[in-house]
């Protein structure tokens, strides 16, 4: 977790009606957070939005104000509800290569909000909870202002073990260091995990439908009803999501799970989340679309799971971005229509799986997802899964969507764009689908570099 993460805000108490301060902070393109109070309205601001709306107060309007450390403002105001308080005693959330512990606690768990972190018997690290979270004010905890970070040295992992303390010596919660050599202190979740082969190995097993910890990052694996998805989630300083769709995948080079394009989250200060597509455990197919089996598509599914992670980190679904190329193209429109307000940015997509060039693996699929072997079959009873023009038509919703299409990738021209854009232009597409072409005789169906479509992805 790097300290971008953390901003100087205060929080206000303002006697001014909230119509009044939302027009303000629209103004002033404030951020920040919009808290439910038993006297009026609480305001979390950064330090600089609360001294513009200050000045353009009355003086009487401001009742109170203090500073305090927020993470990840949301861009505007966002509301936040009071829930059921939470029976949990706190939490250790990451302990990032040993140079940053991040967590919280309950304040009658504190004095004075002091914490200690020590190795056996020896002091090493004070901090305070003074952090505000807005999981934690939705969970009841503390008016949300319960979350730490301390700074740490190296410790011996074969010392000791490391203890979070209160000022009475009570132990909090002790934890196991993390190997230094997982990743250089300026490196990114995300280089370690390719570097260390990550997204073979197994991932952390969440429980039915739950979310990682907001900022925490790593690979998981989520129960979601009739199968289990693994991703791997890169937390980002921005207020926007990638999310990276699979497509074909050689599952005799890469084991599953396989998380496609990793490297790329480097470039890009989103938060980025990698896809597998549970599909392909299905049987003996390479290539799934989140076609799922008899009983369930799994595509629908997984986009309102993505939604419920995106919303976990305060980012909003319009500021979601579905990437693919070919298969992984078709998923990430399918994505983007079912999770509404999300984008999808396709590179040469399929957008008809049926069609698919390689009739042997199509004829895998079919069999090994569906238990069929006729693709008339597959028109009649499944078409909304493998055609995303029968998809829009069955939502009634057509996304927005960038399609960046190879001239040279003739076939996918041919016999997926064209089509698609045929089938669909009854749907009065035009605002929401740009198509970029693009002259690459050298690349054909090959997926483009970052470098050619980054521009694409703001």
């Amino acid at each position: 977790m790097a300290d971008t993460h953390l901003h100087d805000c205060r929080l206000v108490h303002v006697s001014a009606s909230e119509n009044v301060v939302q027009g303000l902070c629209d103004e002033f393109d404030c951020s920040g957070y919009v808290l439910e109070g038993q006297h009026g309205l609480n305001l979390l601001v950064s330090k600089a939005d609360a001294e513009r709306l200050h000045d353009h107060l009355d003086s009487h309007a401001f009742i109170h104000e203090f500073p305090v450390r927020a993470k990840n403002l949301p861009k505007g105001l966002k509301r936040l509800a009071r829930k059921t308080k939470t029976e949990s005693f706190g939490k250790v959330d990451d302990w990032t290569s040993g140079d940053k512990i991040w967590g919280w606690f309950p304040l009658d768990r504190l004095e004075g909000r002091k914490l200690f972190v020590y190795q056996g018997e020896t002091l090493f690290a004070e901090t305070e909870a003074n952090i505000f979270r807005p999981d934690l004010y939705e969970a009841g905890v503390d008016e949300g202002i319960a979350g730490f970070v301390c700074a740490c040295p190296v410790f011996a992992p074969d010392g000791p073990r490391v203890t979070i303390r209160n000022a009475a010596g009570k132990v909090l919660a002790a934890i196991a260091p993390p190997a230094r050599e997982a990743r250089a202190p300026s490196a990114k979740p995300i280089e370690a995990a390719a570097s260390q082969g990550i997204e073979r190995g197994p991932g952390t097993a969440l429980a039915l439908n739950a979310v990682p910890e907001p900022d925490e990052s790593g690979h998981y694996s989520v129960h979601l009803n009739r199968f289990s998805l693994d991703y791997f989630v890169s937390t980002g300083t921005s207020n926007r999501m990638i999310v990276f769709s699979p497509g074909f995948l050689n599952k005799n080079r890469f084991p599953y799970p396989y998380f496609q394009r990793m490297k790329w989250a480097r470039h890009f200060d989103d938060t980025c989340v990698f896809l597998t597509d549970p599909t392909l455990l299905l049987g003996d197919t390479q290539i799934g679309w989140f076609v799922g089996d008899q009983e369930t598509h799994y595509l629908p599914a997984v986009a309102e799971y993505i939604g419920k992670l995106a919303q976990s980190r305060s980012i909003p679904a319009e500021n979601v971005i579905f990437f693919g190329s070919s298969a992984g193209g078709f998923s990430s429109i399918g994505f983007a229509a079912h999770l509404r307000g999300a984008r999808a940015l396709a590179a040469n997509p399929q957008t008809n799986g049926l069609k698919l060039h390689s009739p042997s693996q199509l004829a895998n699929t079919l069999r090994s997802c569906l238990q069929i072997t006729d693709v008339s079959d597959a028109y009649r009873n499944h078409a909304e899964r493998f055609v995303l023009s029968e998809m829009f038509r069955k939502l009634g919703h057509v996304p927005r969507i960038t399609i960046w299409q190879n001239f040279y990738d003739r076939y996918h021209v041919e016999h997926h764009l064209l089509p698609f854009m045929n089938e669909i232009k009854d749907l009065s597409p035009t605002k929401s689908i740009d198509v970029v072409m693009a002259a690459r005789p050298e690349d054909g169906h090959d997926p483009p570099d970052l470098p050619i479509i980054q521009h694409l992805f703001r």
